[in-house]
């Protein structure tokens, strides 16, 4: 799992990172998440977003001060996916993106930028019962117009379509 947080994430967490950043591929359904921090009603959160998808979880950042608590959390997001979105998917599939967990810079502007976008409408809005999956049916220019939930069913039936013809071979 590659984790590409905010500097504001990282200085809250006490990483460092080299300046040098491995070049990587394009990301890859899942496992690669960007991450940022903000607050809402004057609670403090941090956002994962899913980097193909732009399907994003907030989640309460009160406790996780150390990056072993954070890996973890971002874990749960995972496998949060898995369960309640991804049924059909192979659970080994989130062992093998949840084994590694690396984090590392922000790269696409573009993510971000969109990324930037769903926080303003959450922090707009505000919530009083901290439940924020109603940014993931805001459309997004970045996705051509669609939503994120559609982006994500969409990407889990393209996965389980996959899963099946690698079973079948």
């Amino acid at each position: 799992m590659i984790l590409r947080t905010t500097q504001k994430v990282r200085d809250l967490l006490g990483i460092h990172l080299d300046s040098a950043e491995p070049v990587l591929p394009e990301p890859q359904f899942l496992v690669e998440w960007y991450v940022n921090h903000i607050e809402v009603d004057r609670k403090k959160y941090y956002v994962f977003t899913e980097a193909t998808t732009l399907f994003t979880d907030i989640r309460s950042s009160r406790g996780i001060t150390t990056p072993i608590a954070f890996e973890r959390l971002a874990t749960d997001v995972l496998f949060d996916i898995f369960k309640f979105h991804g049924r059909f998917l192979d659970l080994k599939i989130f062992e093998t993106i949840a084994t590694t967990v690396t984090v590392h810079k922000t790269n696409n502007r573009r993510i971000t930028t969109s990324m930037n976008e769903l926080v303003r409408f959450a922090q707009l809005r505000g919530n009083d019962d901290r439940d924020f999956d109603y940014i993931n049916g805001v459309i997004l220019g970045y996705l051509d117009y669609d939503k994120p939930r559609e982006r994500l069913e969409k990407a889990i039936e393209q996965a389980r379509i996959g899963q099946y013809e690698q079973r079948n071979c």
